[in-house]
């Protein structure tokens, strides 16, 4: 695991991982305004917290070495749990946010459920999701490796199961050709399908 951790953060120091983490960093920033309370689910090793610092954000996961990664990353509160049971409050948060992690919860519709639960009336959700019909997917993801054996193709599901909830809008963006980033919300090239909605 500790190597899966290593590779992750260096991903993100190559100029394709600096520059895909720059994009979903202003994509929260931006739709993140106004909350007080949010919630990171996998957070992974802490990232967009670090990134994100202006905001009061906690961070779960479920996998105990992401999370003592997390804790050296930043000062925010970090906790080891699933996503379909989480460990808070009723009401506890104004915005729940999933960055390229609910691909990988077996029970997803348990973690909305749990998402529900957790927000605040008028509560906001936002998920990115891997675009599976974008090169990026196919070149980056579909070739193999930990992330292919593990990723759910089940965007169309999750929103179905999302939009009983919330309110929901969808986008495309980041587009992604070979090492070059650029804005798009063509099918074939942008990266991440974008679901933002308000709990109704």
């Amino acid at each position: 695991m500790f190597r899966l951790i290593e590779r992750y953060l260096e991903f993100y120091e190559t100029p394709l991982g600096t520059g895909i983490l720059q994009g979903e960093v202003e994509y929260l920033r931006r739709h993140l305004r106004g909350c007080q309370r949010i919630l990171d689910v996998g957070c992974g090793p802490g990232v967009f917290e670090r990134e994100l610092s202006g905001f009061d954000i906690r961070g779960v996961d479920s996998d105990r070495e992401m999370i003592k990664a997390a804790r050296k990353a930043c000062s925010n509160v970090f906790v080891v749990a699933g996503a379909e049971n989480l460990p808070f409050h009723d009401n506890s948060f104004d915005c729940v946010f999933y960055v390229t992690s609910m691909e990988f919860i077996d029970d997803y519709r348990r973690a909305i459920d749990e998402t529900v639960r957790v927000l605040s009336d008028n509560g906001r959700i936002i998920v990115l999701l891997l675009n599976h019909e974008s090169e990026y997917y196919r070149v980056r993801v579909s070739g193999g490796g930990y992330i292919s054996r593990y990723v759910n193709r089940n965007a169309g599901e999750v929103r179905d199961y999302l939009s009983k909830w919330f309110e929901l809008g969808e986008e495309l963006i980041l587009g992604i050709k070979g090492e070059r980033i650029f804005a798009t919300g063509e099918r074939g090239y942008a990266a991440i399908y974008a679901l933002r909605g308000v709990l109704r």
